[in-house]
This record gives structure tokens, sequence and C-alpha cells, in this order.
């Protein structure tokens, strides 16, 4: 079932993946076209690596909008994936199926899943660094993970908290 899920989620970041770049776009690809010693990082609030990523990826083939924004389709879809299998470690299977239907059919992920920008592969990052968090601090049981007991409620508290703040960091550096 979470095949049908991913499929019909590739679907639907592809049907309008066609329309013209905005001004950020835009921008981002003409930078990313520059070799990698004119690049100037601050010029844009978004993280370096992108800008990396991006210029090897205009290496690879042509510059259609089509092409450069499908890596954002991808990342999307894997997004969705990892999802699930966060929502199936911590709920249930049907519980995860629903979640990611529910992320699948979104538009705000599909819209930012569509834009040649860094938004669908942070959102990927950071719920695979999520999940990793997850399978390295929960314990091992075969009932539901949420609200299990007190102390490992705090200790979460206090991770995520570290983490959201790094994240902020990230997200504004420069």
């Amino acid at each position: 079932m979470i095949y049908l899920i991913l499929f019909a989620a590739l679907i639907l970041r592809l049907t309008s993946l066609n329309q013209s770049f905005w001004l950020d776009e835009a921008a981002q690809a003409t930078i990313s076209q520059l070799p990698l010693k004119q690049i100037n990082f601050s010029v844009d609030f978004q993280p370096p690596f992108y800008y990396l990523f991006t210029h090897f990826w205009q290496q690879i083939g042509n510059q259609s909008e089509n092409f450069l924004r499908f890596p954002s389709v991808f990342f999307g879809v894997l997004t969705i994936f990892f999802f699930y299998r966060f929502a199936k470690r911590i709920l249930n299977h049907n519980a995860a199926l629903v979640a990611s239907f529910l992320l699948a059919t979104s538009s705000y992920h599909i819209y930012f899943s569509q834009e040649y920008r860094m938004y669908s592969l942070l959102t990927l990052l950071i719920l695979i660094s999520w999940y990793l968090l997850w399978e390295i601090e929960a314990p091992r049981t075969k009932s539901p993970r949420i609200l299990q007991d007190q102390k490992l409620k705090s200790r979460e508290a206090k991770i995520s908290i570290i983490l959201f703040i790094w994240e902020l960091l990230v997200l504004v550096k420069s």
C-alpha cells in the first residue's frame, strides 16, 4: 500500500512541474551555474550544500526547468517514504499509512517538492535525522513508543529543544 501512496505522490508532484521559474528559483539556477570558486554563499540565505548539489546537478544534463526541479520531486517522495517508516516505528502500520497519505496529498508539500530550492531536501534531512535519533534513543519494544515512560519523554524533550535550535541555526545561517 505504501508503494501505491508513493506512486500517487510522484504523479501529483510531476503533473504541474512545467511551470516557469520563480525569481528565487532563477537566481538559484544562475548562481549554481557559476564555477565553484565564484559562488558567494553569503548572497543567499540557503545552506551552502544545496548550491554545491545543484551545481553538480546542472553539470549532468540539460538546463530545462523540469530537469532542474526533478531532485526536489525525488526528495519530496523520499520524505514520504521516511515519514511512513518513522510513523510506523512510533505508532503502527495503519496510522503510518494514513499519515503518509496525508503528507503525499498535502498541497504545501506538493508545492515545495516542485520548487528548485532546498526545501524538500531540508525536510528530508530533518526527517531522517529525527528517525535516526529515535532509533538511537528509543527503547526496543513491540508496543507503540509514544508516551511510554516519563524518563524517556523528558530526555526526548531536551533533545528536541536542542535539535530545534540547531535547525533554526541552519535555516538562518549567515
